[in-house]
């Protein structure tokens, strides 16, 4: 198992927050986990996971 390492809220992690800080319900709709890992300078700008393993909810 890999340790978290480089670990950063995405661009679109932090608009998230905002719009729940701001009153807005999450409605969670998918979950996939994954198994790739990104240079630490892409990560802020990822959405989508790297090398994925397995779907939770689709």
């Amino acid at each position: 198992m890999n340790f978290w390492q480089n670990e950063v809220v995405t661009d679109a992690g932090i608009a998230l927050q905002s719009r729940i800080i701001n009153g807005h319900t999450l409605k969670i709709v998918r979950a996939v986990t994954g198994a790739g890992t990104v240079p630490p300078v892409n990560l802020r700008q990822q959405t989508e996971v790297t090398s994925p393993k397995q779907a939770i909810m689709e």
